[in-house]
């Protein structure tokens, strides 16, 4: 059917407009794929305006839809890598934590190109501050390696865990069960990472584990907010976070917490923000101390027998094989033995003739 131009055309264009801008007010995905898909064959040609009108605003909004929807498939097809390893993590574990595992993976992957923001350049700040340059860092639920990149730039040596990873500087790990020896960090930064605990306790066991003697724990966590499913733990505030975390240290360096949308938490949430310094109890120091004294006197024993023996070769061996000329010690004992225990000498025979 042929349609009038002008005052028609024009607002038709109009109303192709603005059915663009809603699309991209909203985000675009969805609706743009709706609106791929409602269109017939003669309207993708010609354009819902008709042969005597340019079909340009329509067709962008196709082209825009395509894309995205290739984009999603495309990026889905690449993601399968990081579930295969998610799988790998929860192999011999109950179907309810095999769950727990695939929504955090989910939630993970959908923010994996998110600015930490702020807050987090602050939590590193102060990190660096305690912690000083050249000391090791774990980084808990680091998603895409911004906040390794910030601690390197300050001199740190950090290595991230997540459940998925985008570079080598990411290890594929559970923070519930982390494969480091006891003692390897000298700071634990986790960043909105411990609301997504299955169990807290056993997390921050695992941190106590690894941290030495004296490390840094920087922690930060939303307050009186649950952003989704993914997030299992809502804490009331920052005294709360402390009394949950009193197991690892009573001293805090820093103890804050800042509303949402402000200059120090860009966060939709207010958030609560810890920095302790680790405890470790006498008890677990104790064989540590017990292992160091038992080398000690291990080492002095043996520098003591070895120099008996060698005393012993130097003195009785040559002894053994009749060295003398090598053996002044046993050389004057033989002199001295030869002129104490001499036989008498015989009497001259004038004398004992006189005698008699």
């Amino acid at each position: 059917m042929a349609r009038s131009t002008g005052a028609g055309q024009s607002s038709g264009l109009s109303g192709c407009a603005s059915e663009r801008r809603t699309v991209e007010g909203m985000g675009g995905t969805p609706i743009a794929s709706n609106v791929a898909l409602q269109l017939t064959a003669e309207e993708f040609v010609r354009g819902p305006l008709g042969s005597g009108a340019s079909a340009e605003p329509t067709s962008k909004v196709v082209r825009v839809g395509l894309g995205l929807g290739i984009r999603r498939r495309l990026r889905s097809a690449s993601d399968v890598r990081y579930r295969r390893g998610m799988r790998r993590l929860g192999r011999d574990r109950s179907d309810e934590y095999k769950g727990y595992l695939t929504a955090q993976v989910e939630r993970s992957l959908s923010k994996r190109a998110n600015d930490p923001g702020v807050g987090a350049r602050a939590l590193v700040r102060e990190v660096a501050r305690w912690t000083g340059r050249g000391g090791s860092v774990l980084c808990l639920g680091c998603r895409n390696g911004v906040e390794l990149d910030l601690f390197r730039a300050r001199g740190l040596e950090p290595v991230g865990v997540d459940l998925f990873s985008q570079r080598r500087d990411i290890l594929v790990m559970d923070m519930h069960d982390l494969l480091f020896p006891d003692d390897s960090f000298d700071a634990v930064y986790a960043s909105h990472s411990l609301e997504h605990s299955y169990d807290l306790d056993s997390v921050l066991s695992e941190i106590q584990r690894i941290a030495r003697d004296g490390a840094i724990v920087a922690v930060e966590v939303p307050v009186r907010h649950k952003g989704s499913d993914a997030d299992l733990i809502e804490f009331s505030g920052v005294e709360e976070v402390r009394e949950r975390l009193s197991r690892l240290s009573n001293r805090a360096l820093l103890q804050e917490e800042h509303e949402a949308r402000t200059e120090s938490n860009g966060q939709g949430s207010a958030v609560a923000r810890l920095v302790l310094r680790v405890e470790k109890p006498a008890a677990a120091a104790a064989p540590a101390r017990q292992a160091s004294r038992t080398r000690r006197r291990v080492t002095t024993r043996g520098v003591a027998i070895a120099t008996l023996a060698a005393l012993s070769l130097f003195v009785l061996l040559p002894e053994a094989l009749g060295d003398r000329p090598y053996n002044p010690i046993g050389e004057d004992s033989r002199q001295a033995n030869k002129h104490t225990h001499a036989p008498p000498a015989p009497p001259a025979a004038g004398h004992s003739a006189s005698t008699t």
